[in-house]
């Protein structure tokens, strides 16, 4: 592998970092801050984005960075395969899965149902 591609893969790397690190505050923003409840909608890319309007711009922000993400993921997969070294593909492929399932989360919360249910589960401290 030549020195260009080891930078452009070393670039593609610490991009995904410091994006994911982005991400994750975006994350725990709507979650501290306690989503309203998104009424029922049709599971279709305008239904998605509206069920994110009716949370606001930080949701539509975290949405649209988790795309990107995976994009820049799907980048970095490419570049590890040309790279030839066994240990980069697997990490590479192993970071590819992890952002297309939580795509696949991130999706789910946004149906009704899906977020009752974890409500209904979720630990409360006046449960005990």
């Amino acid at each position: 592998m030549s020195t260009n591609n080891r930078r452009g893969l070393r670039f593609v790397v610490i991009s995904l970092l410091v994006f994911l690190a982005v991400q994750y505050e975006f994350g725990m923003a709507i979650n501290l801050a306690g989503p309203p409840s998104i009424s029922s909608f049709s599971f279709s890319i305008p239904g998605v984005l509206s069920a994110l309007n009716q949370i606001g711009f930080v949701a539509v922000f975290h949405a649209a960075l988790g795309t990107a993400l995976t994009i820049i993921s799907l980048v970095n997969l490419v570049l590890a395969l040309a790279s030839k070294i066994r240990g980069v593909q697997i990490f590479a492929g192993l970071g590819f899965l992890t952002m297309v399932l939580a795509v696949a989360m991130g999706l789910s919360f946004t149906v009704p149902a899906f977020r009752m249910t974890v409500t209904r589960t979720a630990w409360h401290p006046n449960s005990c």
